[in-house]
């Protein structure tokens, strides 16, 4: 008969015993995957000629004279693009800006954001208790949106926008046209309600 302590030495031994198998047989198992992949990469037939061959005819075409003139003409196009694309918004931006002036009511959405100039590294705007400001990263020009509304057809709700990095000038363009709307009626329908529940909850009370 064994005594506790010797079963326990011996249930010891037998789960080391144990993990050391399942080491050993997890490492054969590696090694032979390892040279099962040796083996076929080795065994895949590399031909330099061909290689050599293109590298050839690459390094003979792009240091032409006229794939170099190509390529600098190119680069100079790229960046007159990306000034005519910035000078283009700003443009656009102080078109926007007056037709807005021009057709603005005091319940639309306020843009609080300086158009007349897009080109910017930094915008900050305070009106009121609402305080705003935007920082221009790596992009090539300002890309932060920010719109508010300080009351919601006199109904004393605000709602704050922020549309920040990508896709942000596209996203407040389509608030100004269409979210405005929807979340106006929202607001509208919620305050209605509730005025209506008060004054059911003030006649039941009386």
């Amino acid at each position: 008969m064994f005594s506790q302590t010797n079963k326990k030495i011996i249930s010891k031994l037998i789960r080391k015993m144990e993990d050391e198998l399942e080491d050993k047989i997890f490492y054969q198992t590696f090694v032979a995957h390892m040279k099962i992949l040796s083996k076929f990469s080795l065994g895949v037939p590399i031909n330099t000629g061909q290689i050599n061959y293109l590298w050839r005819i690459l390094r003979f075409y792009v240091l032409k004279p006229e794939f170099i003139i190509l390529g600098i003409l190119l680069v100079f196009l790229f960046i007159y693009l990306e000034a005519v694309d910035i000078w283009s918004r700003s443009m656009l931006g102080k078109i926007q800006l007056s037709i807005f002036r021009q057709s603005s009511s005091a319940d639309k959405w306020q843009q609080i954001l300086p158009l007349d100039d897009v080109t910017k590294h930094s915008w900050e705007s305070q009106k009121g208790n609402v305080a705003a400001f935007a920082v221009q990263g790596r992009r090539s020009k300002m890309e932060d949106r920010f719109v508010i509304n300080d009351n919601i057809d006199g109904t004393g709700v605000s709602l704050i926008a922020v549309f920040d990095g990508h896709g942000g000038e596209n996203n407040h363009k389509r608030s100004e046209q269409y979210q405005h709307k929807h979340c106006n009626r929202n607001c509208r329908n919620i305050i209605v309600c509730r005025k209506q529940w008060e004054n059911q909850l003030h006649q039941i009370s009386y």
